[in-house]
């Protein structure tokens, strides 16, 4: 795949017709094509893209809001969301995007669920379902190793 340019001022979009590989894409453009998901990384302080824009079906990853001055979803795009993963609850509602859409009122700061888990035990998702992840910077796997760790030292735990 060509490089075109420093993909942190862009989004990347996963095509589903292309393998799966991640294409660039500029800011501004409609994000609501036929592709599954959105990958957002940018060092955005305002969201770059509209709630409207994303599709039914669509998961958006927010990972650029590893700061508290960073903004990359809009919170209405929460209102819309059947699912919620933070990688770390406190920090995502410090300064993640969930964060701001908690005290937008888009969301409530119990609406949202732990990676971890996810990872753990997955679960179904409607077909019509718009998802997101907000990571804000405790890896996917550091979260899903801790949860494994829990649950081989604490049985009752699980």
């Amino acid at each position: 795949m060509p490089r075109q340019g420093r993909l942190g001022h862009r989004h990347a979009r996963l095509h589903h017709q292309d393998r799966h590989r991640l294409l660039p894409q500029h800011r501004g453009r409609p994000a609501h094509q036929p592709w599954p998901g959105l990958i957002t990384t940018t060092p955005a302080t305002a969201p770059v893209l509209q709630a409207g824009q994303v599709r039914e079906g669509a998961h958006v990853t927010g990972i650029g809001t590893d700061m508290p001055h960073k903004n990359e979803l809009p919170p209405a795009l929460f209102a819309r969301a059947a699912l919620i993963a933070v990688d770390d609850h406190q920090q995502c509602l410090d300064h993640g995007d969930f964060g701001r859409a908690v005290r937008a009122g888009s969301t409530t700061d119990t609406s949202d669920t732990p990676v971890g888990l996810l990872l753990a035990s997955p679960i179904d998702r409607p077909d019509g379902a718009i998802t997101i992840a907000d990571l804000t910077g405790v890896g996917a796997l550091d979260a899903a190793l801790a949860t494994a760790v829990l649950r081989e030292l604490a049985p009752e735990a699980k």
